[in-house]
């Protein structure tokens, strides 16, 4: 793991672990401060981690399962959003490379291909004062997995897409990689310029799409996403003069239905 400056270059493989999350976590809780870019790898994530607290699923051996230590802490904690917007615009940047046109980020910063869930990402964010001390970045990438569960609702993988069988050490540093160059703009980007290139990116932007409002009754609109606030909330336009107290979503407060 010695194609980048520091993403990966301290380098954990792990048989089998409950999620490698956690394992980064522990190892910033209970050692001396690990070294930037630190990257746990798992085989096997019994326990895996994801959005609005769902499962990730893998089988053992074929997908990507890591996690990353950074320390970000030139953002504030109002900031850390923006994080979320450039490992989502890496791993992007990644899966597009083997499949080319199609790929997309599903607000806040899963991994679609077409219509298709490829990867999701969970950031773990620890706060000092008014600022980001530490980030836990897990990233789970489908891969050589050809056969899901079918109670997944659109699961894909590299394998399915291209048909082709991929070594996971070489995908890995190639990831790693790219994590760094986007991780290395908070340096030389603003916020602006990094929220631009996500939302070129983002799945259903600026298109009618039908959600259902968690915080309303589970009312079913149709809206457009017409930005995403600093704080990584989603912010729509409603169609057909809907009408509700707010148009700013939380995760845990809207879900896309198409």
């Amino acid at each position: 793991m010695n194609n980048t400056l520091f993403v990966g270059n301290v380098f954990i493989e792990l048989d089998k672990v409950d999620s490698t999350n956690n394992y980064a976590l522990s190892l910033l809780k209970n050692t001396p401060l690990p070294i930037e870019g630190t990257a746990i790898y798992a085989l096997e994530q019994y326990a895996g981690r994801g959005q609005r607290g769902n499962e990730w699923v893998a089988s053992i051996g074929e997908n990507i399962t890591t996690s990353i230590i950074l320390y970000p802490k030139q953002l504030l904690a109002t900031q850390q959003f923006a994080l979320s917007q450039l490992i989502a615009l890496a791993v992007c940047n990644f899966v597009a490379e083997r499949v080319g046109e199609g790929v997309k980020i599903k607000w806040p910063n899963d991994i679609y291909y077409q219509n298709t869930k490829i990867g999701g990402i969970l950031i773990e964010n620890m706060v000092t004062g008014n600022k980001l001390a530490s980030s836990v970045v897990g990233i789970g990438l489908n891969v050589n997995q050809t056969f899901f569960d079918p109670n997944l609702p659109n699961p894909t993988s590299l394998k399915k897409i291209t048909q082709q069988h991929y070594l996971l050490n070489d995908l890995l540093k190639q990831l790693y990689w790219h994590i760094e160059q986007q991780y290395m703009r908070l340096r030389t980007d603003n916020l602006t310029y990094i929220k631009q290139q996500y939302l070129a990116v983002l799945y259903r932007y600026n298109e009618p799409t039908w959600f259902e409002l968690l915080k309303y009754n589970n009312e079913i609109v149709q809206a457009k996403i017409v930005d995403v606030a600093p704080n990584g909330c989603l912010i729509l336009q409603y169609l057909d003069n809907y009408y509700a107290e707010t148009n700013v979503f939380d995760i845990k407060e809207i879900r896309l239905l198409t």
